[in-house]
Formats: C-alpha cells, sequence, structure tokens
C-alpha cells in the first residue's frame, strides 16, 4: 500500500516482483506506508460472541437472582452460563460467592443433605471449567 494524498493498492501476485514494485515506489516518493496486518479475529466475530454470551446469561439470570434472594445456591446442568457467569464474577462482585453445582456431581445429595453449607470450591469464583 502506498500513502501520499491518495493511496494505492497493488495487486500482484508474486511476492517479490510486488516488493521490488513497493521498494520502487518509496525510493520515488518517500512516503510509503506498508501495511502486513493479518487479525486473526476480525472484530465482529469478537462483538457476536459478547452479544451471545449476553443473551446466554440474561437467559439464565434468573438462577443468580434466585440464588442471591435465597441460600446463595444454583443447581443447574448448563456449564455453558457457569462458566460465563464465573468469568463475569471479576467484575460483578456480588455473584462471587454464589455456589454453583451440577446435578449429576457424585456428593450433591451428602452435600444437600448435610444442609448445602458454603464451600469455597463450590462458589463461581472458584470455578475451573477444565477441572470438573
Amino acid at each position: 500500500m502506498v500513502a501520499r494524498k491518495k493511496f494505492v493498492k497493488l495487486i500482484v501476485e508474486d511476492d517479490i516482483v510486488q516488493i521490488k514494485i513497493t521498494e520502487k515506489i518509496a525510493e520515488a516518493t518517500r512516503e510509503v506506508v506498508l501495511n502486513r496486518f493479518e487479525p486473526s479475529l476480525s472484530i465482529r466475530t469478537k462483538i457476536a460472541n459478547t452479544r451471545l454470551a449476553l443473551e446466554a446469561m440474561l437467559k439464565d439470570f434468573h438462577l443468580l437472582e434466585a440464588a442471591l434472594a435465597t441460600d446463595q445456591i444454583v443447581i443447574s446442568l448448563d456449564e455453558t452460563s457457569r462458566y460465563l457467569f464465573a468469568a463475569a464474577c471479576q467484575q460483578i462482585g456480588e455473584i462471587r460467592e454464589i455456589m454453583w453445582v451440577h446435578p449429576d456431581e457424585a456428593e450433591i445429595l451428602d452435600w444437600l443433605n448435610d444442609g448445602a453449607k458454603s464451600q469455597p470450591e463450590r462458589q463461581l469464583r472458584k470455578y475451573e471449567p477444565n477441572k470438573d
């Protein structure tokens, strides 16, 4: 890409030829801007992913509201929402101590029968997706 007051884009199939042309133009104009930016993810994809995450969180937000109003416990199969809320708890301090448990966990019935006492390892702030 050559920059002066106007932009000219060179499309040359041979990379060596394109570099030589760019160098010649640079010598002539002394105002060359070479941009080889190759984004790994587009901004649109990031925005779309953020929007999808927000929609998923809003869909299950009633679970957090109920937990905050009662015993601070969510029992849910939805690991995606658990992951999203665990990530969000860094910015939303009110949900850090909510215990989110999966109903298929082996010791869940014993824990519930013993009064479902607070256990830090079950809190959203301690959630590790690879561990479960």
